[in-house]
């Protein structure tokens, strides 16, 4: 309980940090007195947005929902303090680098404590998995688990290429890449996955939580079809894939394809959950 509290405040000092500087950048426009500084706070302002605020948003609901699909119980939230440590201290040295120019070596190191909190946290959802005591979340569920695997890899493959100079962290391409893996595919993918089981059980406990257990009253986990979301889900994950392998090679035709994939699967998969209301 303690660390999810922690959790929530981390999160809402994110946010207001991640809102204040974004201000910062918005007065400078207008008045320009600070022009030396505009392209630190905007390096400053991304960095918290993205692995902060995300960061803790994915992290903190995970803590809560992972365990509550997977009847799980009984599990160590010690991993949990450890993440929220780690996490925090890459986001802070991220922005002390982007704030006084000095990227290289700080920005690796920040990626090193972000690496670090990823296998901690990956190994958590593991923890928490040994302690179910329902064999199958729904596909959703797992699919979450499973693309916060591939980041943790995914992290760790960065955090050794970028050691042969601190400087490919701030390549355009790399920068474009890890873009692209971190909100296309970790974020996006994770909240497409969690919203298939959480849309369904809010509007079930809304619609006939009373009429629970009465006859004609439908079943949760016929709200919505596991086959459907477990097909939406590997067409998304082949788009993103197809899309960060265009990203590799810099073939825009591939990164087309892939893109269009993406986004006409996640049209189709969120009408999809969207049906749910009409039950």
């Amino acid at each position: 309980m303690e660390s999810g509290n922690n959790q929530c405040r981390m999160f809402l000092s994110l946010s207001r940090l991640t809102g204040l500087s974004g201000m910062l950048m918005g007065l400078n426009f207008a008045f320009g007195n600070w022009n030396g500084l505009h392209e630190r706070l905007f390096g400053a302002h991304i960095w918290m947005g993205t692995l902060g605020w995300f960061g803790m948003l994915i992290t903190g609901f995970s803590y809560k929902m992972l365990p509550m699909f997977y009847l799980s119980h009984d599990y160590s939230i010690r991993l949990q303090k450890v993440v929220l440590v780690l996490w925090n201290a890459a986001v802070i040295t991220g922005v002390v680098a982007f704030l006084t120019g000095i990227k290289g070596g700080l920005l690796w190191f920040a990626l090193l404590l972000l690496t670090a909190a990823l296998l901690f946290y990956v190994y958590h959802l593991e923890q928490i998995q040994e302690k179910r005591h329902k064999s199958n979340p729904g596909p959703g569920i797992r699919w979450s688990v499973y693309v916060s695997r591939a980041f943790a890899v995914y992290a760790v493959a960065l955090l050794i290429y970028s050691a042969q100079g601190t400087e490919l962290l701030l390549h355009p391409h790399v920068v474009l890449l890890s873009g692209w893996v971190y909100l296309g595919g970790w974020v996006s993918l994770t909240i497409l996955g969690y919203a298939s089981k959480i849309v369904p059980f809010l509007w079930w406990t809304h619609k006939y939580g009373k009429q629970a257990g009465r006859p004609g009253t439908p079943l949760m986990a016929g709200m919505l079809s596991e086959r459907n979301v477990n097909w939406g889900m590997i067409a998304m994950v082949a788009g993103s894939l197809l899309l960060v392998s265009g990203i590799l090679i810099n073939l825009a035709e591939v990164m087309m394809v892939g893109g269009t994939i993406l986004s006409l699967v996640s049209i189709v998969y969120i009408a999809n959950i969207a049906l749910v209301f009409r039950r």
